[in-house]
Parts: structure tokens; C-alpha cells; sequence
């Protein structure tokens, strides 16, 4: 089969769809990238109905950077796709650690550019997947890991496809050459020092002159990989559905009957759907010990890049790690949205109906803050005032939250608290005018 006709089959649902797609290429320029913008913008001839786009990101490791924007911009133009850049900054890391920055900045600026539902364009191919799948073996991945890259995904709002996943590199090579493209050749790809790079130039010329169909049998490999992890997703998302809680929060008595196996299954499939980096196998393995076996009245955790495993009342959470705030107040008369410490806004909103909107009475200047938990609070309907660390043990609420709810307080008096998700206001009185206060988990201020 041609790539042509490779492309058409691998996207046939989107490029026969009659409501118009946005269609956007990850465009570095390279060959790769070059043939699949090539080979859309044939596509397109037939499918005239859809929007195409070329997103190229600019990382700026390379003196040559420059050159390469300017080169995807003009055959991008060239060809007539709409073009969009990005210029991303890396920090000066290991190789490894570089490779992985260098990915989640494309994958966070196309979230940027692109609006939801585009179908993003890979040009990933099968001598890329056989790499994947032997570096994934040498990190000792399961079967999800070994599954390799998937031909079609979805990662937020944007939808991804590698259509030339079953081509191989000398296949696009060939094209290339045979339609006459030009394309940039990325000098990092000559160091041996990137592990990728190692496997091409060192290991792989032995492996695929031993044995010339590799890369084909192992995509095969990864294919079967695939299905039996699916077939353990829909495992674990049953078990889930008796042990989640709420969306933080599992079942811990629960999580404790199962057997080690199923229990690592249903953790790491949570934490996935909560987007959270997987923990080291390790610590999985105390997990049992350490945080379900611990005494009731404890508080332990378990801690790894920048989250952390908890344990409190018999419930098992996974929140961001974080150093509680220090007490603090600032005067605040509700004209202009104001930046908490942790990055969160506190705002009047126009939308009552937004979640965690308190009614609060603001004709004069009050105190926004943290901390200072000996304070008192009236809650609407209470019948009495207690201090917020008797509410905070009242209301179960997790230790490690307390010193991070918010509280809008005028005259000592505290008109509303917020926490993670929930919020609660002080009684008023009939005829007192009310203004809608929310405080939002990061965002941008409203204009």
C-alpha cells in the first residue's frame, strides 16, 4: 500500500466526516514531517471541506532553530496551510530529561494553538515505534509501556494520529526522494549520547541485519500489548467504580481486601485519569505497608515528584505536594480580582450558577487570607459559632487542607471560607445587598 493510500485509510473516519475538521500537522520540518505534510496536502484535494494547519514548534536548542521556522513557514505556505509557531524554553537538563521537557512542551503548545477537537497529525513511523518499544523494555514497562506509541489517541481536547505508524522509514525515505522534497536535518540526531540515537546508529543496524522484518514483528508485538492493556483498563475502571470516592479520593478500607496485583492496577489507572505521573514501582510496594496498614489515627504519606499519596479517615487521596502557607490577610474591596499565594484568584463573577460562588455583603473594605485557624466562624444555618479548627475536625476535613482554605472576613467576622472544591458562607441578613464571590482553582482574571 502507498502512503497515500496509507494516510487516506488511517483517517477515513475524520477525512469522510461532512461537518468541517480542523486538521493540523506536527511540523518540525524533518522528512518525516515533510512527506506527511506532502502527503495531506494531496489529502486535501479530495476533502476540500476541512481546515489544514502546519504547527511547527520552535525549541531553540539549535543555532539553526531560525532556519527551520523559516523553512516549515514557507513550505507551508507553499503547499497553503494555515501556519502557526510556538517558541518553547527548555531548561538545560540530562539528555534523557531533556527528550521528555522537549515533549511535553510540543504537546503544551499545541494545547495553546490549537482549538479543541483539531485532529493533530504525527509523523511517527514504525522504525520509531520498534525504538519506543525497546526503550520501554530497557525501563522494564508493562504491557502499557510496551505498547508502544498508539496509531490513534487523545490527550485533553485534542485528538492524535500517527497515519504512517505502519510505514517504514525507508518507505518515506523513497518518497522523498521520488517526489523531490527538500527537508532540515536536525544535527542532534548524530550524537549517541541521546539514547534514541544510540539505539539507531549502534544496536538496531545489527538487530535489523539479523533479522530484517524487527521492526514489523515487534509493532506487532506492541499491537497485542495494546489490546490486553485495554482489556486491563476496563478491568480497572470497574473496580473503580466501587472504590472512587470522589475524584481525589479512594476507598482505602476497600483498596486493602485486594490482592497486590489488582490494587496496583486500580491505583495507577486513577492516577491516570487524574493526569498524574505514575509513582516508581517501589513505591507502590510500600504502599500496603506504609499507608493502608498504618494506625488509624495517623497521617502517612507517600511522596514522589510533585505529588503525594495521603491517607485520612479509612480514605486513600493523591493531592499536589505542597508546603502549608503561612498565615497571612490582605485588604480587599472586591473592584479587581486578586492573586492568592498559590496561584488561585479570588473575583466577584457575573455567573451565580459558577461553582463555589459564596453571596457575601461587600460595601467596604474586607481581609481575604489563610491560616489563623483559632478564628471563629458562623456558618449559614449553624446555630452556633465554633472555631474553624473544630469545623475543620467536624467536617472531616483532611489535615493537610485546613491551612490552605481560604477565608473573606470584614470587621473579625468571617463572611465565607472556601476549600478544595466546596465552600460555605456566613447567614445573612434579609434586604442586605449581596455581591457573588468565587475563588478558582488558577485561571485567568476575568475581563
Amino acid at each position: 500500500m502507498s502512503l497515500y493510500h496509507e494516510l487516506i485509510a488511517g483517517m477515513t473516519e475524520v477525512l469522510e466526516c461532512n461537518e468541517p475538521q480542523v486538521l493540523a500537522v506536527g511540523y518540525s520540518g524533518g522528512v518525516d514531517s515533510q512527506v506527511l505534510l506532502h502527503l495531506l496536502a494531496q489529502t486535501r484535494k479530495h476533502y476540500p471541506q476541512h481546515r489544514y494547519l502546519a504547527v511547527h514548534i520552535h525549541h531553540g536548542l539549535s543555532p539553526n532553530a531560525d532556519s527551520w521556522l523559516a523553512h516549515c513557514q514557507y513550505w507551508a505556505e507553499q503547499w497553503q496551510f494555515e501556519f502557526y509557531y510556538r517558541c518553547v524554553e527548555l531548561s538545560n537538563q540530562s539528555r534523557s530529561s531533556l527528550e521528555a521537557e522537549a515533549r511535553t512542551a510540543r504537546y503544551q503548545a499545541f494545547d495553546a494553538l490549537l482549538p479543541a477537537k483539531t485532529h493533530v497529525l504525527l509523523a511517527q513511523h514504525q522504525d520509531d515505534q520498534l525504538e519506543t518499544v525497546l526503550l520501554q523494555l530497557k525501563r522494564g514497562a508493562g504491557p502499557k509501556g510496551l505498547a508502544g506509541m498508539p496509531e490513534h489517541g487523545r490527550r485533553g481536547e485534542l485528538f492524535l494520529h500517527r497515519p504512517l505508524l505502519g510505514s517504514s522509514q525507508a518507505a518515506i525515505l523513497a518518497y522523498a526522494h521520488e517526489h523531490g522534497l527538500t527537508w532540515v536535518e536536525d544535527e542532534s540526531n548524530s550524537d549517541p549520547a541521546y539514547e534514541r540515537n544510540f539505539l539507531r546508529q549502534e544496536i538496531l543496524p545489527l538487530m535489523t541485519e539479523r533479522w530484517p522484518q524487527l521492526a514489523a514483528t515487534v509493532a506487532r508485538s506492541a499491537e497485542l500489548c495494546g489490546e490486553q492493556q485495554a482489556l486491563l483498563d476496563d478491568l480497572a475502571d470497574e473496580l473503580l467504580k466501587s472504590l472512587q470516592l470522589a475524584t481525589e479520593q479512594l476507598d482505602a478500607q476497600a483498596l486493602r481486601t485486594l490482592p497486590e496485583a489488582k490494587r496496583n492496577l486500580v491505583i495507577r489507572r486513577w492516577l491516570e485519569k487524574l493526569s498524574v505521573p505514575m509513582p516508581p514501582r517501589h513505591l507502590l510496594q510500600r504502599l500496603e505497608r506504609e499507608l493502608l496498614g498504618a494506625a488509624d489515627d495517623g497521617m502517612p504519606c507517600l511522596a514522589w515528584q510533585d505529588y503525594q499519596l495521603r491517607r485520612f479517615q479509612q480514605r486513600l487521596y493523591c493531592c499536589p505536594r505542597t508546603e502549608p502557607p503561612r498565615p497571612w490577610a490582605h485588604s480587599w474591596n472586591g473592584a479587581e480580582a486578586f492573586r492568592l499565594p498559590d496561584g488561585r484568584l479570588i473575583q466577584v463573577t457575573t455567573d451565580t450558577d459558577e461553582p463555589g460562588v459564596a453571596q457575601v455583603v461587600l460595601d467596604r473594605y474586607a481581609e481575604v487570607g489563610q491560616g489563623t485557624l483559632n478564628q471563629s466562624f458562623k456558618p449559614q444555618g449553624s446555630p452556633r459559632s465554633k472555631p474553624l479548627k473544630q469545623w475543620f475536625k467536624l467536617w472531616q476535613l483532611p489535615p493537610w487542607e485546613r491551612s490552605q482554605c481560604v477565608w473573606l472576613r470584614k470587621n473579625g467576622r468571617i463572611l465565607a471560607l472556601w476549600g478544595r472544591g466546596w465552600v460555605k458562607q456566613a447567614d445573612i441578613e434579609p434586604g442586605q445587598a449581596t455581591l457573588p464571590v468565587v475563588v478558582r482553582q488558577g485561571g485567568k482574571e476575568l475581563s
